[in-house]
């Protein structure tokens, strides 16, 4: 790769010199994996006329991020995707929504967390990282009728990281 490993999966962080293998792999764990997903589940909601797709995106694919430039493209395509379903099965009765998590504490993050990330806790651009249950409810939320009005829309999950740009 073009920029090592972290956890197992390639970091791609070289935009120019990136490999097709890399991207290959990345574009398959994220996107291709989430269409495949939707064009199995789609069919029936629509014949029901009633569904929920939550997606799982990333704050790394609303873009700004210089870091794991081929995950966060992929994630910025799960993003579009999301929103092009939500158009397309609105009128059969289907909500589409994308999650973009953000410093969420899983093994991933706590095996390739850097030290600066410590310093933005301290420093008050974040008071805590997220935890996967805060991700999970708001999925929970996602597919009830409680969330009726919603659709096409990327919830970020990220304590507000957002308001303190680095």
């Amino acid at each position: 790769g073009t920029g090592g490993e972290r956890a197992g999966k390639p970091v791609v962080n070289d935009a120019v010199n990136v490999s097709l293998e890399d991207v290959h792999t990345i574009l398959g764990r994220n996107l291709m994996t989430c269409i495949l997903v939707c064009r199995e589940v789609c069919p029936e909601m629509m014949e029901r006329n009633s569904g929920w797709i939550v997606t799982i995106g990333s704050i790394a694919g609303l873009g700004g991020h210089g870091s794991e430039v081929i995950y966060g493209t992929a994630k910025a395509a799960v993003h579009e995707y999301t929103r092009c379903l939500a158009a397309q099965l609105r009128p059969h009765g289907v909500y589409a929504n994308i999650i973009a998590p953000g410093e969420i504490i899983t093994a991933r993050f706590e095996a390739s967390r850097p030290t600066h990330d410590e310093r933005k806790v301290h420093e008050g651009a974040l008071t805590r990282y997220g935890w996967p249950e805060e991700v999970a409810k708001t999925v929970e939320f996602l597919v009830t009728e409680d969330s009726s009005y919603i659709t096409g829309q990327v919830l970020r999950i990220d304590g507000g990281a957002q308001l303190f740009p680095a």
